[in-house]
C-alpha cells in the first residue's frame, strides 16, 4: 500500500513517533511494535481513502476496470479453494492425532483414558509407562504426549474434546479451527462480488440519470391528447440513453463468458450464488424503496422475481378485473442455475466430455447477467416512477424503450424481470381506465400488495396528468 500511495503522488508515510525523552523509560519491544502497527494501519487507511477519492474524481471509465474486478473475484475464489483444502488437511491430521492418542478403550490396547491416569502414574512408574507407551505407538512423539497427558487429566480431557469437535470423523458439529480467518475471508468475498457488480452497473446508472428529466415524456401537442399510444409508438425509436444501456449489457455477455470459459472457472464456481442478492442493494431498487414505504419486505416483494410474479396477477385483477401480464413458470425464478453448480474440488465438473463445463460456464454467466439485468430494471422503475407527467406521447416513447430493453435482456439469454412486463402493460392502458384505480384502498397487513399497488398508482397519476384527466 505504501508503494501504491507513492506511485499516486502521495508522500511516503513517516515512521511512528517514538519517545526519546531521557527522563522516560524506554518503551518495551511489545509496546513499540504495537504502536508501529497502529500507526501503519492508520497510514494505510489514509492512503486508501485518498486513492479512492482520486479514482472517483478521475475520468477513468469503470468498464475498463471490470476485467480487474473479475480477476480479483477469481483471486478470492482461489484463496477460498486453498483455504478449504487447508481445513480438510488439518481435520484429517487432527483425526489422526485423536486416533493415536485416544483410539482404544484401555491402556493395554492403546487407551490413554483420563480416568485411569492417576493410578497409572502411581502404580507403574515413569519407566514402565514409557515402555507401555512405546509398545502402543511407533511414534516417540505420541508416547511423550501420552505421558504428559496422563500427568494432567484435566488437560487430557480438554484436548480430547477439542479433537473430537475438530476432526473430520466427528459426528458433532465440526469446530472451525480457522474461525479467525473465516470471517475476514467472507467479508473479502462479499467485497469482491460487490466491486464487480458496482463497476458493471455504474454505466447504466449514469446513462439513466436524466431519464425522468426528458422533455419528450411530458411534451404537449395536438396529437398528444389522443389515446392512440400504439400508433404513436410505431414511429418512435428507443432513446439514446436506453440504447447505450442495452449495448453495455450486451458487451458484458461477451466479457463474462470469455472470462468464465478460461482457467478461472474452478475458482469462480466457489463463489456461486453471490450475485443473487445484489440487485436489492442497487441504487435503482433503493430509489423504488424510497418512493414506497421504505420497508424491506416491500422492496423484496417487487425486487424478488418469485414474489413479484405471484403478486402481479393479484394486483392486476384488483385494478383491471383480470390479469393482463402473461407470466410463465420460467418468469418466477432466477435465470441462473445457481444450485446446479458442482463443487470443483469434487472433480465432477467435467464428466461428459466438456458439456458439463459449458453448463457451468453458462450457469455462472447467467447468474451475473440476471443480477445486472434486474438491477437495470430497478433503475428504470425508479426513474419511471419519478416522472410527474406522462403524456400519451411520453407513454409511447417509454413503451418503445421498455420493449427494446426486454429484447436486449432476451438476447442475453435470460428472461426479463416480470416487473418490466407489468410496466409495459400499465403504459399500454388508456388513462380513462386508470382513474378508478386511483381510489383502490390499500389492504391492511399486506405490505407486498400495497407496495405494487402504490407503485402502479404513481404511474396512473402521472399518466392521467399527461392526458389532462387530473
Amino acid at each position: 500500500i505504501e508503494d501504491l500511495g507513492v506511485a499516486c503522488g502521495f508522500a511516503p508515510p513517516a515512521k511512528a513517533p517514538t519517545n526519546t525523552s531521557a527522563t522516560d523509560e524506554p518503551p518495551s519491544n511489545t509496546t513499540s511494535q504495537n504502536t508501529q502497527e497502529l500507526y501503519n494501519d492508520r497510514s494505510n487507511r489514509i492512503v486508501a481513502e485518498k486513492l479512492a477519492q482520486r479514482m472517483e474524481s478521475s475520468e477513468i471509465d469503470s468498464r475498463l476496470l471490470i476485467a480487474s474486478a473479475l480477476r480479483a473475484l477469481q483471486t478470492v475464489g482461489r484463496t477460498m479453494s486453498n483455504f478449504k483444502q487447508l481445513e480438510k488437511i488439518s481435520k484429517e491430521l487432527l483425526a489422526e492425532v485423536h486416533s493415536g492418542l485416544f483410539g482404544q478403550s484401555s491402556l493395554g490396547t492403546g487407551s490413554l483414558s483420563s480416568s485411569q491416569s492417576s493410578a497409572a502414574v502411581t502404580s507403574t512408574g515413569p519407566k514402565a509407562l514409557v515402555g507401555a507407551a512405546m509398545k502402543q505407538s511407533a511414534s516417540l512423539g505420541a508416547a511423550y504426549a501420552s505421558i504428559l497427558m496422563l500427568q494432567d487429566p484435566h488437560a487430557s480431557s480438554e484436548l480430547k474434546s477439542f479433537l473430537v469437535a475438530s476432526s473430520s470423523t466427528s459426528h458433532h458439529l465440526a469446530q472451525n479451527a480457522f474461525a479467525s480467518v473465516s470471517a475476514p475471508l467472507t467479508r473479502l468475498r462479499v467485497s469482491a462480488s460487490q466491486l464487480l457488480f458496482t463497476l458493471c452497473i455504474e454505466a447504466p446508472e449514469k446513462m439513466m440519470a436524466t431519464l425522468a428529466d426528458g422533455e419528450e415524456l411530458a411534451v404537449g401537442g395536438s396529437g398528444d391528447v389522443s389515446d392512440d399510444v400504439e400508433g404513436l409508438k410505431g414511429s418512435m425509436l428507443p432513446q439514446p440513453n436506453i440504447t447505450q444501456v442495452g449495448e453495455h449489457l450486451l458487451s458484458l455477455v461477451q466479457e463474462l463468458e470469455a472470462f468464465a470459459s478460461s482457467n478461472a472457472l474452478p475458482d469462480l464456481l466457489l463463489l456461486k450464488g453471490d450475485a443473487v442478492n445484489l440487485p436489492a442493494q442497487s441504487a435503482g431498487w433503493a430509489m423504488v424503496k424510497g418512493l414506497l414505504d421504505g420497508k424491506e419486505d416491500s422492496l423484496e416483494a417487487l425486487c424478488k422475481r418469485s414474489s413479484c410474479a405471484s403478486l402481479i396477477p393479484v394486483v392486476e385483477g384488483a385494478v383491471f378485473g383480470s390479469p393482463l401480464t402473461s407470466i410463465t413458470p420460467a418468469d418466477c425464478g432466477v435465470n441462473s442455475a445457481a444450485n446446479a453448480y458442482s463443487d470443483p474440488l469434487d472433480g465432477e465438473a467435467d464428466t461428459d466430455g466438456g458439456r458439463g463445463t459449458s453448463h457451468l460456464v453458462l450457469s455462472f454467466v447467467n447468474e451475473w447477467l440476471t443480477a445486472l439485468a434486474d438491477a437495470t430494471v430497478g433503475l428504470l422503475a425508479g426513474h419511471l416512477a419519478s416522472i410527474p407527467v406522462l403524456t400519451p406521447r411520453g407513454c409511447a416513447q417509454l413503451l418503445t424503450d421498455v420493449e427494446y430493453l426486454s429484447n436486449v435482456i432476451n438476447a442475453m439469454g435470460i428472461r426479463p424481470h416480470v416487473l418490466l412486463l407489468h410496466i409495459y402493460q400499465i403504459l399500454s392502458q388508456k388513462p380513462d381506465n386508470l382513474l378508478r384505480a386511483l381510489d383502490i384502498p390499500q389492504v391492511k397487513a399486506r405490505h407486498d400488495f400495497n407496495a405494487l399497488l402504490k407503485f402502479d398508482q404513481i404511474l396512473f397519476k402521472s399518466m392521467c396528468r399527461g392526458a389532462k384527466k387530473l
